[in-house]
């Protein structure tokens, strides 16, 4: 009988080793886990502050930047009819310059003192 207890004491000595090898395992996955947990949690606060700044952002432009581009094709064809303007304005001048000073724009003899240079964008 002695026999019998002693193989039964040696078999559940070896399953408790087993379980203890078991609780080492699961503790070492526990920790892994832990560790990612923290990693996932550092990258969601990280998400969410970028979400927050981008939200900041976007309501900047819909304020300060939205209005502006809204207009910018009403702004660039008044910006070109003031440009062409310009031009027109630039064109007489030189015309003026002609027929009152004797300018030539292509020709300045080392006499003259007016020594402005024509402009003509195209």
């Amino acid at each position: 009988m002695s026999n019998g207890i002693k193989g039964v004491l040696d078999s559940t000595r070896m399953k408790l080793k087993m379980l203890e090898e078991e609780i080492r395992a699961d503790n070492r996955s526990k920790a892994e886990f832990e560790r990612r947990i923290r990693q996932l949690t550092i990258e969601k606060e990280e998400c969410e502050e970028r979400l927050k700044s981008n939200g900041d952002w976007m309501v900047t432009y819909e304020t300060e930047i939205g209005p502006f581009t809204n207009n910018y094709e009403n702004l660039g064809g008044e910006i070109g009819e003031l440009y062409e303007n310009a031009k027109r304005g630039h064109a007489r001048g030189i015309e003026v310059l002609k027929s009152e000073f004797g300018y030539h724009p292509a020709y300045k003899t080392h006499d003259k003192t007016f020594y402005a240079v024509p402009f003509k964008p195209k």
